[in-house]
């Protein structure tokens, strides 16, 4: 199913699927297995989300892990950490594809891991903010048009894992306010004309940032994890959205 737009021809939306199509054979012929020292590590870096700690190893190690778990330029193993405490999901390595797959439902997640501010159960998307925006764009609501596509937000303190929270792309109020961002920065729609009102957002950023109000109400938002310890996390977390957390946990 293409997409409902003028921006680009239909032969450009079919080469774009014909191009999906062949990544997803692309992935599904790969060898994702790891070997015993990275799934060793991966563990490690589990555990030590999980629990700040971890067994059987020097301080030395641990700061390794925790310094790493915390660096603001890869969110990688927070990525890992993540689709590993979802045992319907397995990675998807490398970059440039989604992050993790069902082989049950069939369904991709895109995983976008905080790690920083005040958690609001949001998330930042800048896969959009490119010329090639539209690729990005069609290939996602080809798949979410399915019910193939899940977004999965986790919130890190420090790189401690608190939450993990799962709902499905299509979501009207999330997926048509990610078209029309698409559409904007397809379009090269500047400050000045979100200020003219000659933009379908109100906002211009490079980023399609989010939160927790642009899908509460989702019928089929779960709730994957929250951290025995969240409640030392509350400072950390903002007002509305640990509420809303606790009242659906």
């Amino acid at each position: 199913m293409n997409i409902d737009t003028n921006l680009v021809t239909e032969q450009y939306k079919n080469e774009i699927l014909k191009n999906l199509r062949s990544e997803i054979n692309n992935y599904l012929s790969i060898d994702t297995s790891v070997d015993n020292i990275d799934g060793s590590i991966r563990k490690d870096c589990l555990e030590w989300s999980l629990t700040g700690n971890i067994s059987n190893e020097s301080e030395k190690y641990e700061r390794l892990i925790k310094n790493t778990m915390n660096d603001k330029n890869s969110s990688t193993l927070r990525e890992q950490v993540t689709i590993d405490l979802l045992n319907d999901y397995i990675d998807i390595p490398g970059k440039h594809f989604y992050d993790g797959y069902n082989s049950s439902t069939k369904i991709y997640g895109e995983v976008k891991p905080v790690n920083s501010g005040k958690l609001d159960g949001g998330g930042g998307i800048t896969d959009f903010a490119s010329e090639n925006n539209m690729k990005r764009l069609i290939k996602d609501y080809y798949l979410w048009s399915k019910n193939r596509l899940n977004m999965i937000v986790s919130g890190f303190v420090n790189g401690r894992v608190v939450y993990i929270i799962e709902f499905p792309y299509n979501f009207k109020p999330f997926s048509q306010s990610l078209i029309d961002y698409s559409f904007d920065r397809f379009e090269g729609k500047t400050k000045e004309d979100v200020k003219n009102g000659n933009s379908r957002q109100r906002k211009s950023t490079r980023v399609f940032n989010f939160n927790y109000n642009d899908y509460k109400d989702c019928p089929d938002l779960n709730i994957r994890f929250i951290s025995p310890e969240v409640l030392s996390y509350e400072s950390r977390l903002s007002k509305p959205f640990f509420k809303f957390l606790m009242d659906n946990a």
